[in-house]
């Protein structure tokens, strides 16, 4: 039922406001006329009992009087006097102890009220006495149609007051109605001129609009917020996976180039070696095969860089101590390297990752570092919530703004002998291990990485 009511509700706000505000007003109209006429009547009697009462009292010692000397006159006089100042009392009858008819204030002898004044409707009936003993009646008749007519105008007066006040009513609610729905026709346009590939986006609503539609608009903004978040996680997936399955497929393909080269140099060295057991008296001839060796093991060197990079990263995580790691870091640099300072700064104790990977990365970024001229490393070791990040700055000779997005790419590099594999074996270790390799610009025009492992906090 309530259902089949809605399909007759106005489909705009302002206009079921108005419908709300008419049927309230029209409640309170049925209320009020209602109260008032039951109010009305009550007063009205009680106003009619006490104007009599009151008339009685004052003429009933000049009335008794006239009734005993029987002054005729005296007594239509007074009934006269009170019937013309009582609106409410149409005539007053005066019956003697026997209950006959003597006289009434306008003489009309009424014969329905001569007859049996006992069943007259609207009268009030006053009993003349001396010494308890009746003389005489006064029967008040009370005009019905003043009562009625009475009744209607205040009614009246009361229903326009009424529906003047719904219709100021009514125009003050579609005015109200217009300011405060004023917010959301504003958020529905700025919603409607979105460009939703401009993400995040932000709407606005007056300070006077009401919390629920200011709490709309803040839960769309933050939605647009994690949608772009989403998106930009997407799109950032979606391009690792374009760049793995190229890398997969490049990695194949060194794979078997590998294999095919690898076999033959292993030869060649093994060849080398033979001849250099026979040619150790002829110095030009042992130079020359010095050199083939090296040349033939540097080959093996970069053939196994791509084995590596073509194979999947085998990680095995544990707890580590931190100090272990800052312990073989500084050992690597003492042993290698004169006048390179190495900080590593840090307050925590353990985390879980793959040591030797980790170790794997970390000393690829000290050669690089070292390679490009650097003689100071700062390491930073810090929590964010449950990852891990590691600050790597050093103040080499940096890299060119051309190469900052390549680096990581496999096969490029800048150096003049390099496979440049080194920083995208790095990368593909860390996405190994769930985490994330960033490179930003260092101070003094040096490096910075910047490594995220995620949920590898221990203590």
């Amino acid at each position: 039922m309530i259902r089949k009511l809605f399909r007759f509700l106005p489909p705009r706000l302002k206009h079921r406001v108005s419908l709300l505000i008419g049927f309230l007003g029209a409640g309170t109209v049925i209320v009020n006329l209602i109260v008032l006429f039951v109010y009305l009547n009550s007063f009205l009697k009680n106003n009619i009992e006490h104007i009599i009462d009151s008339n009685f009292k004052i003429n009933e010692y000049n009335l008794t009087e006239a009734i005993l000397y029987d002054d005729v006159y005296t007594i239509f006089e007074t009934l006269k006097k009170i019937t013309e100042n009582s609106p409410y009392i149409s005539d007053i009858y005066l019956f003697d102890k026997n209950k006959r008819y003597v006289l009434d204030s306008k003489v009309k002898r009424d014969a329905k009220t001569l007859q049996d004044f006992d069943k007259v409707n609207f009268k009030r009936v006053k009993t003349i006495k001396i010494k308890d003993e009746p003389i005489g009646y006064l029967v008040f008749l009370i005009d019905q149609m003043f009562i009625i007519n009475e009744i209607k105008n205040n009614l009246l007066n009361l229903a326009m007051i009424n529906f003047a006040i719904i219709f100021f009513g009514v125009m003050l609610g579609l005015y109200l109605t217009k300011i405060l729905i004023r917010p959301m026709n504003s958020f529905i346009n700025q919603i409607n001129e979105l460009d939703y590939d401009k993400l995040p986006f932000k709407t606005s609503v007056p300070e006077y609009a009401s919390y629920e539609i200011k709490k709309l608009s803040d839960t769309l903004n933050n939605m647009s917020e994690r949608l772009a978040a989403a998106l930009n996680k997407l799109y950032e997936e979606e391009r690792k996976v374009r760049k793995n399955e190229k890398l997969a497929s490049i990695g194949m393909m060194a794979a078997g180039l590998a294999h095919e080269l690898k076999n033959p140099i292993m030869t060649i060295n093994l060849i080398v070696y033979q001849l250099k057991k026979c040619s150790a008296a002829n110095n030009s001839c042992s130079e020359d095969l010095k050199v083939i060796q090296n040349e033939a093991n540097r080959l093996v060197k970069r053939i196994n860089e791509f084995l590596e990079y073509s194979k999947p990263v085998d990680v095995r995580k544990a707890d580590v101590e931190v100090e272990s790691i800052n312990y073989e870091l500084r050992q690597y640099v003492m042993k290698r390297f004169d006048n390179v300072s190495l900080k590593i700064i840090y307050d925590l104790k353990k985390i879980y990752t793959d040591k030797e990977k980790l170790l794997q990365v970390l000393l690829n970024l000290i050669n690089n570092s070292i390679e490009a001229k650097a003689n100071e490393i700062i390491m930073k070791v810090t929590r964010d919530n449950s990852d891990i990040i590691i600050e790597f700055e050093d103040n080499g000779e940096g890299i060119s703004l051309e190469s900052e997005d390549k680096i990581f790419m496999p096969f490029y590099t800048t150096k003049s002998s390099g496979t440049g594999l080194g920083l995208a074996i790095c990368d593909m270790i860390i996405t190994a291990m769930d985490g994330e390799l960033v490179f930003e610009r260092g101070r003094e025009n040096g490096a910075k990485f910047i490594i995220r492992l995620r949920d590898a906090y221990v203590c």
